[in-house]
């Protein structure tokens, strides 16, 4: 009823055909006129869906966070390299115009050597044990939400860190509420991150470098300009439109469009405007900080087949 309610508003409001709906995920991903799917359900929810319309020959855009646990991210890569199908995730800050400019002025020397990020995001949030931000079951917790955007961001300047360190609080339930993190990278760089449901912050990343540094203002996973200073020189400020704000005013953002760029191109395989490998650290990374705050959720998630996903138990809002 859901999807028919939805596909009447989108027909109105686009005046374009009627999309198709479907009674189950199954349905869905063996019709022959559904080219991607895009999955926007709770975190364990991502693998079995992505990996059956893996197994169908679809690409897959899947939300962030990949997946629930670094191991279930690995399978859905692994599956897609071996059915040579696009697959992508959802983190939709990579494709912004200032962020673009952000990573050219730390690649061009803009602010010499980098040396180390700082930055935070907090999004307070009432404890709802019932919300899927909450519960246990449907991968909830400050660390596959929110940690995800600061560490996709240090992972994605510096690569692989070295050693993580970890710690956090709880809601009563044991869900992570907030976390420190401490990452070490290679040459001596380092990034410290802090995420939070429980409190009120700016959002801001800032990348030191041995010639000045980079401002990354509020709120830094959809920010429309960057500030480059430098010593004695007045800061440098890039405004460029954000193509959209995703959910916060339902405007298009680039992801889509990557993804159509992309198919079309003769090697839609290897050209996956964000490879999976970073996913995968970005999962592997997240997996730890879990675990460093005694949270195993390896341990307390199932991984639903495809069809418990279609039942009640797993359905949920995102």
């Amino acid at each position: 009823a859901r999807a028919d309610a939805f596909a009447d508003l989108v027909t109105q409001n686009l005046s374009c055909p009627r999309p198709d709906t479907h009674d189950s995920y199954v349905d869905m991903i063996t019709n022959p006129t559904v080219d991607v799917v895009y999955v926007a359900t709770p975190h364990p929810q991502h693998r079995p869906i992505a990996l059956a319309a893996i197994d169908a020959g679809k690409a897959v855009l899947v939300e962030k966070s990949f997946a629930a646990t670094a191991h279930a991210a690995a399978e859905i890569a692994e599956a897609a390299r071996a059915k040579r199908v696009f697959a992508m995730e959802g983190m939709w800050t990579r494709f912004l115009p200032v962020v673009t400019e952000m990573i050219d002025a730390v690649n061009n020397g803009a602010i010499g050597e980098p040396t180390g990020i700082q930055g935070d995001l907090f999004a307070l949030r009432d404890y709802d044990p019932d919300d899927r931000l909450f519960s246990p079951a449907l991968g909830s917790g400050v660390t596959l939400d929110l940690g995800v955007y600061a560490l996709g961001f240090a992972i994605r300047l510096f690569g692989e860190p070295t050693e993580v360190i970890a710690r956090g609080n709880h809601f009563p339930n044991g869900v992570d509420s907030d976390a420190s993190m401490l990452l070490t990278f290679p040459k001596n760089k380092f990034a410290t991150l802090a995420i939070s449901f429980t409190s009120d912050g700016p959002g801001r990343m800032t990348i030191q470098g041995t010639d000045g540094w980079i401002e990354v203002e509020p709120r830094f996973h959809h920010p429309s300009r960057i500030l480059i200073h430098r010593r004695g020189v007045i800061p440098e400020i890039h405004n460029t439109p954000a193509l959209g704000r995703g959910s916060s005013d339902h405007s298009p953002t680039p992801r889509p469009q990557e993804i159509v760029r992309t198919l079309v191109s003769p090697n839609s395989v290897t050209d996956v405007p964000l490879p999976l490998r970073p996913c995968w650290i970005i999962m592997d990374t997240s997996t730890t900080t879990c675990s460093m705050q005694g949270k195993e959720y390896a341990n307390i998630i199932k991984n639903p087949n495809l069809d418990e996903v279609d039942s009640h138990e797993y359905i949920g809002h995102c």
